[in-house]
């Protein structure tokens, strides 16, 4: 067996990482060596000798895809099979729409200046301080101008968010004063829609106009 003129190294036996070399099986068109190898997980693959000397392939690709799956599972809140839990989408949308210029809601969150503290870029960080999330409750910001950190936000309900704003909108159309969120409920609108309108500087009836563009109340 020879390449270029000199002999090439038998590598019959040898191991490679997770890689053990079975036998050679020829040539590939440029006139390197081929050998077929079988990985730990039992997968048989043929390697150029460039590859397995080198240290640039190590296995049949199982080991890529253990490492993939033991930080999915290193905190226990995401699962290669299950996916995600509720507190692990919390955290990854926070960190979106306070970082993401292409996010839905950004203008709301990271595009007027609402950050994530640096303690809880960790997601371990995070559940450690917020706990499980209780069924229903979403993440709140005590201070609605404050960042997402320890001691500004807790777990609450819808009903508990709007109750506890700093500041409650009012808004008013001919002559009945309600609350967003009571609009929300006489229009059969989401609470959403409204204050993302409110948010935009937009009027009082473009904010409660319906998506049919009929409104009772003017």
């Amino acid at each position: 067996m020879s390449t270029r003129g000199g002999r090439v190294k038998n590598l019959v036996g040898k191991t490679f990482t997770r890689l053990t070399v079975i036998e050679r099986q020829g040539s590939h068109k440029r006139g390197g060596a081929l050998w077929l190898c079988q990985c730990e997980c039992g997968n048989l693959t043929t390697l150029v000798t460039k590859l397995l000397t080198s240290g640039h392939t190590q296995s049949c690709g199982c080991l890529k895809s253990d490492a993939a799956r033991k930080r999915m599972t290193r905190h226990g809140h995401t699962s290669w099979k299950r996916g995600a839990t509720k507190e692990y989408s919390t955290w990854l949308n926070m960190l979106k729409r306070c970082r993401d210029a292409k996010s839905t809601y950004y203008y709301c969150y990271g595009g007027r200046g609402i950050t994530v503290c640096k303690r809880w870029e960790i997601f371990e960080n995070f559940y450690a301080d917020m706990g499980d999330k209780p069924p229903g409750s979403t993440i709140e910001r005590i201070d609605n101008d404050g960042n997402y950190e320890p001691g500004n936000c807790r777990w609450a309900t819808q009903a508990e968010q709007s109750m506890n704003r700093r500041v409650t909108v009012y808004l008013e159309l001919n002559g009945l004063r309600l609350t967003m969120v009571e609009w929300a409920k006489k229009l059969q609108m989401k609470y959403g829609t409204l204050n993302m309108r409110h948010f935009r500087g937009l009027s009082t009836k473009e904010i409660l106009r319906p998506f049919n563009g009929t409104n009772q109340y003017g």
